[in-house]
């Protein structure tokens, strides 16, 4: 698989997701990424970066770092604000938001071990969560 090729079904994952109108859509999309290939992704909030891994390609992706505020790392804090979007109470952007006022500026998404690991600027400290069932 080619890079193009790769960013074109990613992006078709994205639409999907976003046109279901699953208030919660995540583990739906890392079903969809893993079958895809991708082995693990990382998002850096404070650089406005992404990193995706597949077995044949590495993309990396830019995005508008949204002026976030990173607080102090909070393990309750990071665990409150995924439960919130987790039950569909968050957007996203919000949810971002969020966990970096409890201190996340990183987190990496491992397919291999089916978690989300969330770090700080210094990674440093970290939380780890399960993936959700799909």
């Amino acid at each position: 698989m080619n890079e193009q090729t790769l960013q074109t079904m990613i992006a078709a994952i994205r639409k999907e997701a976003m046109e279901s109108g699953r208030t919660y859509a995540f583990p739906w999309v890392y079903k969809a990424l893993k079958e895809l290939g991708i082995v693990s992704y990382s998002v850096d909030m404070a650089a406005g970066r992404a990193i995706i891994r597949h077995r044949d390609v590495i993309l990396k992706e830019e995005f508008p770092a949204n002026g976030f505020t990173f607080g102090a790392f909070n393990t309750q804090g990071v665990s409150d604000a995924i439960t919130r979007h987790q039950k569909g109470e968050t957007s996203y952007d919000v949810w971002m938001g969020e966990v970096a006022k409890a201190g996340v500026q990183r987190y990496i998404v491992s397919m291999a071990h089916d978690v989300v690991v969330y770090l700080d600027g210094d990674n440093t400290q970290l939380h780890i969560e399960p993936v959700p069932a799909v």
